[in-house]
């Protein structure tokens, strides 16, 4: 558990924590052996940071990131959490990974601490996030975009693997490609983390 965490302490350890390096991580995944339980309670994202602030070795995260969304949860309880853990310090700035459009705007409603970043799956072979409306949120909520899995989980360096997928999107991949280059063109779509206003 936390190795990447552990292993990012290590080196911060090792080479001093420098003001270049933005320190990003993530809580509230539910366990892997209940991976439909969701853990997103005060106690539960007070106890994943304080873990990640230790095994990284830091005072303070500069962009920590909701897993999961808990549909069952108070938002108004998670956002008083999350803006309770930056008056503390512990955290400088928030984000979300894997939350909805719909989602993303309810805890908007409910933040005193504005969402600074989104991280939603997004590759060549997932481009729904262009098509379904998630860039253009992100957009209008000026959100860093940071994508998950980039690289497909690995089957884009496999050729034999992904040609099918490629083959039958083709045409989309064409409009994915003419999206963005239109969309960066225009300083949209994945913006520098100098660019968060930290």
């Amino acid at each position: 558990r936390s190795l990447s965490e552990k292993t990012i302490g290590r080196w911060l350890r090792q080479c001093g924590r420098s003001d270049d390096v933005l320190i990003a991580t993530k809580g509230g995944h539910p366990e892997l052996a209940t991976p439909l339980t969701p853990r997103l309670a005060p106690e539960q994202i007070v106890a994943d940071l304080d873990a990640s602030l230790v095994c990284l070795g830091v005072e303070r995260i500069d962009l920590y990131y909701l897993h999961r969304d808990d549909p069952g949860r108070d938002v108004a309880e998670i956002m008083e959490t999350l803006a309770v853990q930056v008056r503390a310090g512990k955290i400088r700035a928030f984000g979300v990974s894997n939350f909805t459009q719909a989602q993303i705007a309810t805890l908007a409603q409910f933040s005193a601490v504005p969402i600074v970043s989104t991280q939603p799956e997004l590759s060549p072979l997932r481009i729904d996030t262009i098509e379904n409306g998630e860039l253009d949120q992100a957009m209008a909520m000026d959100l860093a975009v940071l994508a998950w899995s980039p690289l497909g989980g690995g089957r884009i360096g496999d050729f034999r693997r992904i040609y099918g997928t490629l083959a039958h999107d083709f045409f989309r991949l064409l409009v994915l490609a003419q999206t963005l280059k239109r969309r960066m063109s225009q300083g949209a779509v994945v913006r520098p983390f100098g660019k968060l206003d930290f």
